[in-house]
Parts: C-alpha cells; sequence; structure tokens
C-alpha cells in the first residue's frame, strides 16, 4: 500500500492483546468529531481531501507523521443479558456521559429488541469512545464505563 486509510484492530483480552485485523479500508468505528479531537484530523477527511483536493492535499500532508493529540479507547461493551430490552436506563446513559473522558455513548438496544450474551463485536451491547490526554483519567473512566455496561439495560 503506497497511500490511503488503513486499519489496525487489536483486541485486548484478559490473556493479552491479539491481532484481529489489519486492512486497506476505514476504521469501522469511524466517529470523525472523535477522531479529530483525538488526531487532529479523521480518515474520511483526509480520504476525501486526498481524493477531491489532491494538489492541496499533498502540499499540506505530504511528509507529515502521525500525531497523537491525546489517547483513546473506542470500547465494545460486552454483555451477558440475555432476554427482551424493556428500557434503557438514561441515569445510567448520563452518568457515562459526564465521565470526564466519554465522548460518545452509544446505546445499541432500543426498548423492546432481544439482547443476547455477546459472542462477537457485532453483538457488543454499547460503543463508548474515550479519549483524554491523562492516561490515568482514561483508564479510572474505562474501568467505570465497564462496571455500569450491564446497568445500561433493564430487561422485560
Amino acid at each position: 500500500m503506497r497511500w490511503g486509510p488503513a486499519h489496525a484492530e487489536v483486541i485486548v483480552t484478559e490473556q493479552g492483546p491479539v491481532l484481529v485485523e489489519i486492512a486497506t479500508r476505514l476504521n469501522g468505528n469511524l466517529n470523525p468529531g472523535y477522531q479529530d479531537q483525538c488526531l487532529g484530523a479523521n480518515q474520511a477527511g483526509l480520504s476525501a481531501a486526498a481524493y477531491t483536493r489532491p494538489e492541496e492535499f499533498v502540499q499540506e500532508h505530504a511528509g507529515q507523521v502521525y500525531r497523537k493529540l491525546q489517547s483513546a479507547y473506542t470500547y465494545n461493551a460486552s454483555t451477558t443479558l440475555d432476554g427482551v430490552v424493556a428500557e434503557v436506563d438514561q441515569e445510567v446513559v448520563a452518568q457515562l456521559n459526564a465521565l470526564p473522558s466519554v465522548f460518545l455513548t452509544g446505546v445499541k438496544y432500543p426498548a423492546g429488541s432481544r439482547i443476547r450474551p455477546t459472542t462477537d463485536l457485532l453483538s457488543a451491547a454499547a460503543r463508548i469512545y474515550l479519549t483524554s490526554a491523562d492516561d490515568a483519567r482514561l483508564d479510572a473512566d474505562y474501568r467505570r464505563a465497564h462496571a455500569l455496561k450491564d446497568s445500561l439495560y433493564r430487561l422485560a
């Protein structure tokens, strides 16, 4: 690959990190505002600029290297819940969103939908974007989000 968007995915398990994928494609968890905050740019915007304004893109970005503005986690929260969602607990969503490093909480299952124990990325119960210049804050907020994740849903 000479240029273009790239994606690398690592899942951290209890046994350690596992490389899932390295591919020439946009990130599947793409959230431009989140990436802008973490990196000062995002894959979609840079890719579009490279195609639509190539000379300007080269002048602005040629020879540049990746620069991290702050650390980030995209937490795809697993669940052991099994049943029909009666409601999403908005107080828990508010608690998550109030954590200093939480950029966005994406709740996957609306009321009335079936939730099952997580078996893969697609069956995760929520996606929580966290970012901070303070790695200790980021880790503490991740641990709190992990503790709250199954409280997001009330089952029928």
